[in-house]
């Protein structure tokens, strides 16, 4: 066995995943650790074939059924069969790697794919939940999902109410994450999202990589006292990144329009 540091990064086959996830990567590197990233076909067949792969990342790929992108009109059924396949594909690796002498020494995994981190407790690989998004959108579910949904589900339209929730200043409907609403198309994510959270709080030291800094997040970070909010500014420089597979006059425009929203510091809505 080498002395080679090796993680395993699993991303939810998205444009809103696999973009963090590559900064992330990018950023392990410079630190000389080998990252291999792991994600669906659907998502790496969409990838720019011209783009040059950095020395130290290696791309693994698996079948989630449907290799050439999402139906959303069945997407329960897409979500189970990620689920499966791709607990298999992760499990797999991680075993064959180790019997290679090449062992991952740590798996870090974004939002709505729970069951990597499930995959790299039962073979005891240390595991660390990638929360791509600011700390104040994590603090939102959180506690949308222990003791303030009821409240929030019913009074998400009315202009006139707002809520406090633990190290948040007052919210608005408008300022909640669409998600949240019944009729929203991506509230499929919801019970995944408490996946993650009752994974966390059956750990003794839950840790989560939040994408955001102190000075911009201060109470948010400190708003759920049992969770260690570590940062990781993600996003720092994606004004001068591109997308892995959007036009380049989309993907400036896109990087323009968030940077602008990055400095500004009125939060509104925000989606999985």
């Amino acid at each position: 066995m080498d002395s080679c540091v090796r993680l395993l990064l699993v991303t939810f086959p998205g444009q809103g995943h696999i973009n963090p996830g590559l900064q992330y990567a990018k950023r392990l590197i410079k630190m000389g650790v080998e990252v291999t990233y792991a994600t669906a076909f659907s998502a790496l067949n969409r990838m720019s074939k011209s783009a040059t792969t950095p020395p130290g990342l290696t791309f693994f790929g698996f079948s989630d059924g449907h290799d050439g992108g999402w139906d959303m009109d069945n997407v329960d059924h897409q979500m189970e069969e990620l689920k499966r396949r791709g607990s298999e594909a992760v499990a797999k690796l991680i075993i064959s790697q180790a019997e290679k002498g090449k062992p991952f020494m740590h798996v870090v995994y974004t939002t709505l794919i729970p069951w990597a981190g499930q995959v790299a407790h039962d073979l005891h690989v240390p595991s660390t939940f990638l929360w791509i998004q600011p700390a104040t959108i994590l603090d939102i579910y959180y506690y949308y999902l222990n003791g303030y949904g009821d409240s929030i589900g019913k009074n998400m339209n009315d202009p006139s109410w707002s809520v406090e929730l633990p190290g948040l200043p007052p919210v608005t409907g408008s300022d909640l994450p669409s998600v949240l609403l019944a009729s929203n198309t991506y509230n499929f994510a919801l019970p995944l999202l408490k996946q993650h959270f009752d994974m966390l709080d059956a750990q003794n030291n839950p840790k989560v990589l939040v994408n955001s800094f102190d000075a911009l997040e201060s109470g948010a970070l400190r708003a759920i006292e049992k969770l260690n909010l570590a940062l990781r500014l993600l996003f720092l420089r994606f004004h001068g990144a591109k997308s892995v597979w959007l036009p380049h006059h989309v993907s400036r425009w896109v990087s323009i329009e968030w940077y602008e929203m990055a400095s500004s510091t009125h939060l509104r809505q925000a989606s999985i």
